[in-house]
């Protein structure tokens, strides 16, 4: 059995973390891919563990949750 990636729990767990500088409310999927440009449907298949970002979008979500890259794939300790 092989380990799973801690990228998409961390990815969802980091969205639901953060507010909208805008609104002040918790960033929903539509509006966190809307920040990031992808799909609703892209966002939600990597949060699940489905597919996993390119370099590219990695970078982009370390920023947009004011991280890097590396802590994108670190086990949560909760």
């Amino acid at each position: 059995m092989s380990a799973r990636s801690p990228l998409g729990a961390n990815l969802r767990r980091l969205r639901l973390a953060s507010t909208n500088p805008g609104t002040g409310v918790r960033y929903t999927v539509d509006a966190a891919a809307d920040e990031l440009g992808v799909a609703p449907r892209t966002l939600l298949k990597w949060e699940r563990g489905e597919s996993e970002p390119n370099y590219e979008y990695l970078t982009r979500l370390a920023e947009f949750y004011e991280t890097t890259v590396p802590a994108l794939f670190e086990p949560s300790e909760s």
